[in-house]
């Protein structure tokens, strides 16, 4: 049990040949298969899972890792990494990561926190792992994140225009990046309330549907009218559609690019996207006075340290004696063109060929919302484009700060791509 939770949890030690090692996998094989709930699995494999888990030593058995790999995949485990040295066994000049730690997808869904850590070797040639499991309970508010399943709602072009489209309080005079930061801030908070009130929670959404979806599936059948048959196709599109937008989250969520389009896998995206939670979750760090920070604000502080630090100009800047030395490389009329303002279609073309389901930038707004609102933030986004061609410097560190480095990549881009020839 891990607080009110019912757990399963095996602990392995697997022989030392290749053959004596298939009757466990199938045994953890059939576990999988006859078990509902979280699962973790441990201990000495003795076996790596690929090359890198192994340095000296003569080349490990490729086929042996085969099998192993095809167990993890077949009772649907995952390595979720480690923090620690790489290798859990060593002999002489032979270092393998012979031990971990797998957790089935249940697992990962339910303790999202969860990390591994390899400890110090002591008297054995093995070193312990340490399970952490952190059941914490998130209080407050989250930062703002587009989520790309609110642009399937039927609702949302309307709010997004009669919002896009009202005066900027309490200056509606300011232009360029000033207006579209003012814009993308305003509409994050009517984002928040509409997708509260309106938009609610797609899961709920979903079973409430099903239900309605039961409901007049009865309704029909003792009445088999032509209303009825068309209220009954309307409210299965309506399930339709819910699914789109739940694929849509998890999609984003998983940001799996080597899935096609169209591909309803929904318990895939989900499993993956724990499994990203998960990974990604920095437990602790060692900062440059090799003092390892192991709590989450410390953690948060020695990032915010050190990208202040990072923008802090301490070296004076000194001008070239002599600026001969350095070749032109760009002739007179290819600066010009390359000094001219990118056309609306040249920024499109960038945007438009930007991962859509791509993490999203320090403003919250992931790449599809430009992409599919173009023809409303259009206008906004040219002008903030074209205040960074023009080298504008109002408020500069604060506009550096709040447009994020998102637009400063698009701006980047749109750069290169002029000067790759592609301006037209």
């Amino acid at each position: 049990m891990v607080g009110d939770i019912s757990c399963f949890a095996s602990f392995v030690y697997a022989a030392c040949t290749r053959l004596n090692r298939l009757n466990l996998w199938e045994q953890l094989l059939t576990f999988a298969n006859n078990i509902n709930g979280p699962w973790c699995v441990g201990g000495d494999f003795n076996i790596i899972a690929n090359a890198n888990e192994r340095r000296g030593g003569k080349c490990p058995n490729y086929k042996a890792m085969e099998e192993f790999n095809e167990m993890i995949n077949d009772c649907n485990l995952n390595d979720i990494g480690f923090c620690g040295s790489p290798f859990t066994w060593n002999r002489a000049n032979l270092f393998q990561r012979l031990d971990r730690i797998l957790f089935n997808n249940d697992w990962l869904a339910r303790f999202s926190d969860t990390n591994v850590e390899h400890l110090s070797k002591t008297l054995s040639d093995h070193a312990p792992l340490l399970l952490n499991i952190n059941v914490i309970n998130h209080i407050g508010n989250y930062a703002f994140r587009f989520l790309n399943m609110w642009l399937l709602h039927d609702n949302f072009k309307e709010v997004l225009q009669n919002n896009w489209n009202a005066p900027v309080f309490p200056d509606n005079n300011i232009s360029g990046m000033l207006r579209l930061w003012a814009k993308l801030a305003r509409l994050k908070q009517c984002l928040r309330y509409w997708n509260k009130h309106i938009f609610k929670n797609i899961f709920s959404n979903i079973l409430e549907m099903e239900a309605k979806v039961t409901e007049w599936e009865g309704i029909f059948l003792d009445n088999p009218s032509d209303v009825n048959s068309a209220k009954l196709s309307d409210i299965k599109n309506d399930l339709v559609n819910l699914h789109k937008q739940e694929e849509a989250f998890w999609h984003q969520k998983a940001n799996a690019k080597f899935v096609i389009d169209g591909d309803r896998n929904t318990k895939f995206f989900h499993a993956l996207a724990n499994k990203n939670k998960t990974k990604s979750k920095i437990h602790k760090i060692i900062n440059n006075d090799n003092i390892t920070l192991d709590s989450e604000e410390l953690i948060c502080k020695s990032g915010v340290d050190y990208f202040m630090n990072l923008f802090k100009c301490n070296e004076g800047i000194y001008p070239l004696t002599n600026p001969e030395y350095i070749p032109r490389c760009i002739e007179v009329e290819e600066n010009i063109m390359l000094c001219q303002l990118p056309l609306e279609t040249e920024i499109f073309n960038v945007l438009r060929e930007m991962n859509g389901d791509a993490t999203a930038g320090p403003d919250g707004f992931t790449t599809k919302f430009f992409q599919k609102s173009w023809d409303i933030v259009k206008d906004d986004v040219v002008l903030a484009v074209h205040d960074f061609f023009k080298g504008v410097r109002t408020e500069e560190l604060t506009l550096r700060i709040r447009c994020g480095f998102y637009f400063l990549f698009l701006f980047l881009c749109i750069f290169l791509s002029i000067f790759a020839g592609e301006r037209s």
